[in-house]
């Protein structure tokens, strides 16, 4: 993305651009993930707390209310879930919430062999932003199979995040 602006920074001082020279800005983006570990309950779309930032360039984390906020745009969102303790046909879906509403929902990542400790889901999509006052929010879903399960979440800046690119 090229943006034209008058004012730069150059080693800590402002200089000014010649007329006609533009800047390479880096498009925004940002990592935000789960700070400790969270209880999913089972067969039910539950909110991960994002409430870290591993980094974010003009794109801001409301981590109170474990909302994104990343400007007007189209984005490409990544997220990620690290789900522990899971057993033989647990299953995990990851979901973007716009504005409190489901946007999209990723393919359900399973478990299909016995013996395994974790069940890591991965989703992508674009998101079209139209408003500075549009939020975006990680759903998950797991099915333990058995009836009033849950599955510890694992929380960390590589286990389950969510990731933004302004493109």
């Amino acid at each position: 993305m090229t943006l034209r602006l008058p004012l730069v920074s150059v080693n800590g001082k402002p200089r000014q651009l010649p007329p006609g020279d533009t800047l390479n800005a880096p498009a925004p983006a940002g990592s935000f993930y789960l700070g400790s570990n969270q209880t999913i309950p089972n067969t039910v779309f539950t909110k991960v707390l994002l409430d870290s930032t591993l980094f974010s360039a003009g794109i801001s984390l409301d981590a109170a209310n474990n909302r994104v906020f990343p400007g007007v745009g189209r984005f490409l969102v990544v997220m990620r879930s690290d789900v522990g303790s899971a057993v033989d046909r647990d299953y995990a879906i990851c979901a973007v919430y716009k504005n409190g509403s489901l946007y999209v929902n990723g393919t359900a990542g399973y478990v299909s062999y016995p013996g395994v400790a974790d069940l890591n889901t991965i989703a992508c999509c674009i998101v079209d932003v139209q408003s500075a006052s549009d939020y975006l929010e990680f759903y998950l879903y797991i099915n333990t199979g058995v009836s009033g399960g849950s599955r510890p979440l694992t929380g960390g800046s590589r286990y389950t995040y969510m990731q933004l690119l302004k493109v």
